[in-house]
């Protein structure tokens, strides 16, 4: 019922499946397909067949405060559905971008996917933020696929809001660009 956190948990959703994509020898699908299945009543089996895919990662934000609480589970769903792997992470916000590099590790190790060098370089690099800046990105993201007026000025103010918090921060100079584009 908190609009903010729910913008919040969104954005961070969108960044992990931004970092799972990045792992070549997964299909990760988008934001926008898998956030159609929020609030839906149906089996990981039932989502994973709508979207041709053999498993399904679930994610639940348990405390957002300064520090971060998630779980992941990941469900196969080829044959019987059958929970793979769990795991639970508590994390300063500052660090939840190298929770994602952790969890998209994991994941590949779950599934016996190889990473290159390249990939295992990106993922081993240290991607802290100020805690601000973060929470402040995340909130923007929410905001991103909808180019009304008001969404993209809601973005925008919480992108300006982060690069005062962390102006050297390269991803939301990125993100600002999107934001203007849209």
């Amino acid at each position: 019922g908190d609009d903010q956190l729910e913008n919040m948990v969104a954005g961070m959703h969108s960044l992990l499946i931004g970092d799972l994509g990045r792992v070549s020898g997964l299909s990760v699908v988008g934001k926008t397909s898998s956030r159609l299945y929020a609030g839906k009543d149906m089996s990981a089996r039932e989502i994973a067949n709508e979207l041709g895919v053999d498993a399904v990662l679930e994610a639940t934000v348990m405390c957002l405060s300064d520090e971060v609480c998630m779980q992941f589970r990941l469900i196969s769903t080829r044959g019987k559905e059958k929970q793979v792997w769990a795991g639970d992470y508590q994390e300063d916000k500052g660090q939840i971008l190298n929770l994602n590099n952790r969890v998209t590790q994991r994941i590949a190790r779950e599934v016996h996917i190889e990473l290159t060098s390249s990939e295992k370089e990106t993922l081993n690099k240290d991607r802290t933020a100020d805690r601000d800046a973060i929470e402040a990105y995340i909130l923007s993201y929410a905001y991103w696929g909808d180019l009304s007026a008001e969404a993209l000025d809601k973005a925008e103010k919480y992108l300006l809001q982060a690069l005062e918090k962390d102006p050297e921060w390269p991803t939301l100079h990125a993100a600002m660009a999107i934001v203007w584009a849209g």
